[in-house]
């Protein structure tokens, strides 16, 4: 008896015979179908919803579909319990900020104004990462790919030496059917994010406190304040466009702290390594080969650079860390046959812009 999934692919190709293998399903079609790749991608959302995922690729010369089924995940509950935790480590960071922010800035510590930073910094923050991964979420679900629900990562606030979550994430159980869709499921979460962050900061910077520079430096020099050293450089733009005339410093708003962590995150999750959001880009547009060395010349660009400005030795440790849990090699599609269209190329070059808005550069 024909499995039903084996019925389901002679709606787009014209079957020749199939067999089971491994618990994945081997289907051959006619080698002269016209247009594969539009076909596939229509079978691919029409088999998404009944529980596989197709493969495309060459067996022997001819076009074969894999049919794998795709497990369904029981942990309906995790995302809800780790969202609930990260609400309160993240409040507790919000708290360190703002206890920090006013003992610096000379506002009164007052338990209404430090509940609203609190509260500001929590919503703003996490909504931004929430909506970096919803992002991803729908540009997936719109393709068909299926993918996790969002949640959040708790970790500890800043008196232990981290800012209360370590990020957002969905975990996609399939590649996209396109070279396409992989290059805007890759950029749709750190253009949301950076879009949002936008608002934040400007928000941040408005709220924040502007203090005499021999001051700031009687304050840094008493151990009562530091610099980062750093700052994306869309964060230094906004920055200088916002700041008074004369010689100050800013004593940073719990909420621009938001912001100028979330374009770090986006400058993070954009680097062009692994599986990482800017992986997923770069690879729609370079084969595979070309996607590792790139990766590999941007990690040791950053160790090199790191001698100007450490953090990029951070983040260097960090995205090795990211593509080594990916296996380091980006397969690409589900489609082998798929070829970047000029879709790809134009997320490839907003991919681009939002790289060299967000890549650290050294501040006073």
């Amino acid at each position: 008896m024909e499995p039903e999934a084996v019925g389901l692919v002679e709606e787009f190709f014209k079957v020749q015979g199939y067999r089971e293998e491994g618990g994945t399903i081997v289907v051959y079609i006619d080698p002269e179908a016209n247009d594969l790749d539009a076909s596939f991608r229509m079978l691919y959302r029409r088999l998404s919803a009944s529980g596989y995922t197709p493969l495309l690729y060459s067996e022997e010369g001819l076009p074969v579909v894999r049919l794998i089924p795709v497990s369904k995940s029981s942990r309906r509950f995790l995302p809800i319990i780790l969202s609930a935790i990260t609400v309160a480590t993240v409040a507790a960071t919000g708290y360190d900020l703002s206890y920090s922010f006013r003992s610096s800035s000379g506002y009164r510590m007052t338990l209404q104004g430090m509940a609203w930073d609190i509260i500001l910094f929590t919503v703003l923050f996490m909504g931004a990462l929430f909506l970096h991964e919803m992002g991803h979420w729908l540009v997936s679900r719109r393709a068909g790919v299926p993918v996790s629900l969002p949640y959040f990562i708790p970790a500890p606030p800043p008196r232990f030496g981290f800012i209360g979550t370590f990020g957002a994430l969905i975990s996609m159980k399939s590649l996209p059917p396109s070279l396409d869709e992989l290059a805007y499921i890759g950029l749709a979460g750190p253009l949301s994010g950076f879009i949002a962050a936008v608002p934040i900061t400007i928000l941040g910077i408005h709220l924040s406190s502007w203090i005499p520079a021999e001051k700031m430096m009687e304050m840094i020099r008493s151990g009562q304040a530091s610099t980062l050293g750093f700052a994306p450089l869309v964060f230094t733009l906004l920055t200088s466009l916002m700041a008074p005339r004369g010689n100050y410093y800013m004593v940073m708003h719990p909420v621009a702290f938001a912001g100028f962590i979330v374009f770090f995150v986006t400058f993070l999750n954009l680097l062009p390594i692994g599986q990482l959001d800017g992986g997923h880009v770069l690879r729609s547009v370079t084969s595979m080969e070309a996607h590792r060395k790139i990766g590999f010349l941007v990690v040791l660009l950053m160790i090199l650079l790191s001698k100007f400005m450490p953090v990029l030795l951070f983040f260097a440790i960090i995205a090795l860390l990211l593509a080594g849990m990916g296996g380091g090699r980006h397969p690409g599609s589900m489609n082998v046959f798929s070829r970047p269209t000029y879709k790809a190329w134009l997320a490839f070059t907003i991919y681009m812009i939002i790289l060299v808005l967000t890549i650290p550069v050294p501040s006073h």
